[in-house]
């Protein structure tokens, strides 16, 4: 009984070091108050257990027996890790932002819980075997002492006693067994949450996305099955009742549940799969389906130069993330609402960011796209956009690595990229790009699709979503959390009145959800703030590269262009000017 006991305690510590664990939702609030009843009925049993053991002492002491001489041979309890909950530092975290608060989800601590849990589910199991073992013990010895009338160790009233207390313990309904099954139930809830938050999308849109791309390339390898269109819209008929079927399914409620992820990897199969030649079907359409056509329409890398700006207007100092997004907005051309006027397109912006304490780090601003076409003067184009999703180099990549150099980056010192829609992209490819040559701080993208090209493992990458736009999800795929991975995310339409997409792509809108994050971590009263850097290490990490108050901001930009003429004249002036080439990753 002693041994019982033992494991019931071990079991009740693992499931007391899983309550503090960075995950701020009203499904955290259910799990805390889950383990909180499962830790009042393990207090129960304890007691439970307790009594057994005191009446187990006395038999034996009744019966003149040392103690111990009784007891069952068992294994002592393995030994099990109770330290706190490791928190990520870099990533691993999604947070939700609506007029309710913020919401904050550590996947990789949901995994240690999940894990935790199940190994206290696993000692209650244990624990249940031995006690039943026990009452099915003291009943036989009783029984065989009655028919033979030998002598027993113990007496036999007190064995019958123990063995019908032992028994109704573990039939109970605060039984080990019992309470194995609520632990493991609570370990699989845990356990589903992590993995849903950092897939970012769930079950059901994860079959919709599969079943499409496997539609388009059969399609795509075979046009006559188009004939067999209506079973061919299974999947997006999956995502209509998803967003809420004929009683209010918009455009925008379809975006919301992943239909144009769904959509894009179907068009994107199918392309791949009807090409001429031995095509095989691919995990990757998107990728594989861009990189075809931008070799076939987009202008190849390299026809483009950046040439630095003269007199740059001096934009604010960035603080928080809003800061950050807010620079990324005004570095737009005149021609975006947020734009800072007498800004080209495919403008560049790199801010030296001067600390108190005399050190300095960087911050690389990159607009999105603002030409429809494939191959025209300005790069921020959808011939780049076709570069970018297939993974090759491009002229807007190019441009940030010589803007780069031009702007004296030394190596040592931290730099923080940033963009919105097209600009994200180029972020990211940037950052792969100059792994290992820069020091980088973090990297944030604004409403941008995922690019084949990854952020190195230690950088924070910090990505902004909303649930309405549909540019995040025109590379096929949900965005996952991972170790470096933050995912922020935001539903605009929370009454059900609509929101056009055009309006949820905004950077403007992207500015306001950036400062709701950084309210929430300021604010010691919102889930974010009383979490503290657990919440949120990813922005947290980033946010402090930018440097501390009294950090000050000296602006330079760099055009990026492919009219020579442009590129050699000065527009202001007239005067021929030198042109900054640009500089390939080395």
């Amino acid at each position: 009984m002693v041994a019982v006991r033992e494991q019931v305690a071990t079991a009740r510590l693992v499931v007391t070091s899983c309550r503090p664990v960075p995950w701020r939702s009203r499904a955290a609030d259910e799990y805390r108050d889950a383990v909180d009843c499962v830790l009042r009925m393990l207090t129960q049993l304890t007691v439970a257990l307790d009594s057994l053991v005191r009446l187990a002492t006395t038999v034996r002491a009744a019966a003149g027996l040392p103690a111990g001489a009784c007891a069952r041979p068992w294994h002592a309890p393995s030994a099990v890790d109770l330290a706190p909950v490791t928190p990520s530092r870099l990533g691993a975290t999604s947070v939700q932002v609506g007029s309710g608060g913020l919401t904050s989800v550590d996947t990789d601590a949901l995994a240690q819980v999940a894990a935790r849990l199940a190994a206290a589910a696993r000692a209650l199991d244990e624990a249940q075997g031995v006690l039943v073992g026990v009452a099915d013990e003291c009943a036989w010895t009783v029984a065989v002492a009655g028919r033979s009338g030998a002598a027993s160790p113990a007496t036999p009233e007190g064995l019958a006693v123990v063995g019908h207390g032992a028994a109704l313990v573990g039939r109970g309904g605060f039984s080990p067994g019992r309470l194995a099954d609520v632990v493991q139930r609570v370990a699989g809830a845990v356990r589903s949450a992590g993995v849903v938050a950092a897939a970012g999308e769930s079950a059901a849109q994860a079959g919709m996305r599969d079943a499409a791309t496997s539609a388009g390339a059969l399609v795509g390898r075979a046009p006559v099955l188009l004939l067999a269109a209506p079973s061919m819209v299974a999947p997006f008929a999956l995502g209509y009742l998803l967003a809420g079927g004929p009683d209010g399914a918009s455009v925008s409620d379809l975006v919301a549940v992943g239909g144009v992820d769904a959509a894009v990897t179907a068009f994107a199969a199918g392309l791949r799969a009807a090409l001429p030649g031995d095509a095989p079907f691919t995990l990757t359409p998107v990728r594989d389906s861009t990189a075809l056509l931008a070799a076939v329409l987009a202008r190849s890398s390299g026809t483009a130069i950046t040439v630095p700006v003269d007199s740059p207007p001096q934009l604010p100092t960035p603080r928080g993330l809003a800061g950050v997004i807010d620079v990324v907005a005004r570095t737009y051309d005149d021609g975006m609402p947020t734009g800072t006027p007498g800004t080209a397109p495919a403008t560049i912006t790199v801010q030296r960011l001067d600390h108190p304490d005399g050190t300095r780090s960087w911050l690389v601003a990159v607009p999105g796209t603002r030409s429809m076409g494939l191959a025209g003067d300005v790069p921020t184009d959808n011939g780049t956009n076709l570069r970018l999703a297939a993974g090759v180099m491009d002229d807007m990549t190019g441009g940030v690595l010589t803007a780069m150099q031009a702007a004296g980056i030394p190596p040592d010192e931290l730099v923080v990229l940033a963009g919105h829609s097209q600009g994200g992209m180029v972020a990211m490819s940037a950052a792969a790009a100059v792994a290992g040559v820069y020091r980088l701080g973090g990297v944030v993208t604004a409403g941008s699709p995922n690019v084949p090209s990854s952020v190195p493992a230690g950088v924070p990458l910090v990505r902004l979503e909303h649930a309405e736009d549909a540019i995040p999800q025109l590379d096929g795929l949900p965005t996952r959390v991972g170790a470096n991975v933050t995912r922020i995310t935001r539903t605009l339409d929370e009454t059900g009145t609509g929101v056009s997409l055009a309006a949820a792509h905004q950077v403007d809108e992207y500015r306001r959800t950036a400062a709701m994050v950084d309210a929430g971590l300021a604010d010691p009263a919102s889930a974010l703030g009383t979490a503290g850097a657990g919440a949120a290490p990813g922005v947290t990490a980033l946010v402090a590269a930018l440097g501390p108050e009294g950090t000050t901001a000296t602006t330079m930009q760099f055009q990026v262009t492919r009219d020579l003429a442009t590129a050699t004249v000065d527009p202001t002036t007239g005067l021929p000017r030198v042109p900054v080439m640009r500089a390939e990753p080395g």
